[in-house]
Formats: structure tokens, C-alpha cells, sequence
């Protein structure tokens, strides 16, 4: 049982498109650089993997 390929780059096309807007408003909201955004949201995960980490261990 496969995927179509239709289906993949129609999900693919979501996930991306609302990936971009999510870190635009942050960018226009702090009114920083899109490279720093991304530092913001790479940040923000790690510290959420790492939150979620000590609540399991």
C-alpha cells in the first residue's frame, strides 16, 4: 500500500505553506530577519524536546 504522489506533494505543499506563515508572523511580529526566526522556532523545539524529556525520565 502506497501513497499517490498527488497526495504526498499536496500534503508536502500544506506542511510547507503553513510552516512559512507561522515563522512570517513571528518575523513581522518581532520585527527580526527570517534566518533569526528560525533560530527563534529551533530554540523553542529543542527546549520543548527538553521539557518533555525530564517529564519522562
Amino acid at each position: 500500500m502506497f501513497w499517490k504522489e498527488k497526495d504526498v506533494v499536496e500534503n508536502l505543499c500544506e506542511v510547507i505553506h503553513a510552516a512559512f506563515y507561522s515563522a512570517y508572523k513571528i518575523s513581522k511580529k518581532r520585527d527580526v530577519s527570517m534566518r533569526m526566526t528560525a533560530y527563534i522556532l529551533a530554540v523553542r523545539r529543542v527546549a520543548a524536546a527538553a521539557k518533555m524529556r525530564r517529564l519522562y525520565s
